[in-house]
């Protein structure tokens, strides 16, 4: 049985889509999950629909994607922020990547140096919270 794309997930739960053969990926959503206790529903880029209205596979492989119910989509470092900010009540850095141009670009900077250098940023992950996501 095939997963249920965002269209079809709770809509009234934001949805983080997510490289999901990525096992650097897959560390940090687990923990992710933990964290945000059931508030965002976490799906594998991979279930989405290669000829999806909004969701292009392109800019799925690039980077994270959170999908809203009411419809706002944001990616990389952006989403990153936002799932920190309504799924753990953490809103401090996303405030300031939306009022900062500055912080946001160096925000994405960062997003996208991770993003190209997974298997490096994996064994940093590894060092400094082990391999447990709890």
């Amino acid at each position: 049985m095939a997963r249920p794309s965002p269209d079809e997930t709770n809509a009234h739960r934001p949805v983080l889509l997510f490289d999901g053969d990525c096992g650097f990926c897959r560390f940090w959503v687990d923990r992710w999950q933990r964290q945000t206790r059931g508030t965002i529903d976490f799906e594998p880029s991979e279930t989405i629909p290669d000829d999806h209205p909004v969701l292009k596979t392109a800019d799925l492989d690039a980077a994270i994607h959170l999908v809203e119910p009411d419809g706002r989509v944001t990616q990389g470092a952006e989403a990153a922020l936002r799932v920190r900010e309504i799924g753990m009540n953490r809103p401090r850095l996303a405030r300031l990547y939306r009022r900062s141009p500055h912080f946001a670009g160096l925000s994405e900077w960062a997003y996208r140096r991770i993003a190209r250098n997974r298997p490096f940023f994996s064994c940093l992950t590894r060092i400094f919270f082990g391999r447990r996501t709890g």
